[in-house]
């Protein structure tokens, strides 16, 4: 990446970040580095980064975003939150929908990237949430219902969400590659990132 260049992004979030992440750091030729059972993928790579923990709420990730500045500023932010919230509204009051609505809102305004694209998670409630902020906002959306999910929370194949990705990373890398004073290698370093501020229970 060119010195000084904005950072074209970082994935964050919980066990779907942990599955996208790795699966994306494959199509670059990286060998993901999972800790066991899965559950979390700490990882910098070239321009791409993945720092993803399984069962993240969105008061944990609001957390870690005030760690990192480079998750704060990608490029792309591809952000996935909710289901945990809702799992954990069972036990825990604090989880109301107005609460993740807030939360949701905050973690939207946390982001200093240039463009956002929500996933929008499997359990119906959550999903119309994470929608209703998306459209208010005007963001794009990846819907998990497209996906064939292996159980109530995660999809079967996370590299098939990762194709789905590549077409909004190629936007960005045509848009910077026609910008004044763009280069070959900053065309080529848009097309390998996007952050991924995710949770879904694991």
């Amino acid at each position: 990446m060119a010195r000084g260049h904005r950072p074209q992004g970082r994935h964050r979030g919980d066990s779907i970040a942990v599955g996208i992440g790795g699966a994306m750091l494959q199509q670059s030729g990286i060998t993901p580095d999972f800790a066991p059972g899965r559950k979390f993928l700490t990882q910098s790579q070239g321009s791409l980064a993945v720092n993803a923990v399984g069962g993240h709420s969105s008061p944990q990730i609001l957390d870690q975003l005030n760690k990192h500045a480079g998750v704060k500023n990608a490029e792309l932010a591809i952000i996935s939150v909710g289901t945990n919230d809702f799992v954990n509204s069972t036990v825990n009051k604090s989880y109301t929908p107005e609460r993740i609505t807030q939360n949701l809102q905050r973690i939207r305004s946390e982001l200093n990237a240039k463009e956002r694209v929500w996933v929008l998670p499997y359990d119906p409630k959550a999903r119309e949430l994470v929608a209703s902020v998306a459209r208010e906002r005007g963001d794009k959306t990846v819907d998990l219902t497209q996906f064939q999910p292996a159980d109530r929370y995660h999809p079967r194949n996370y590299a098939a969400i990762a194709n789905s990705i590549s077409p909004l990373l190629n936007q960005l890398n045509q848009a910077q590659a026609a910008a004044p004073g763009a280069d070959q290698q900053q065309a080529w370093v848009s097309t390998q990132n996007a952050l991924l501020a995710r949770d879904t229970q694991f």
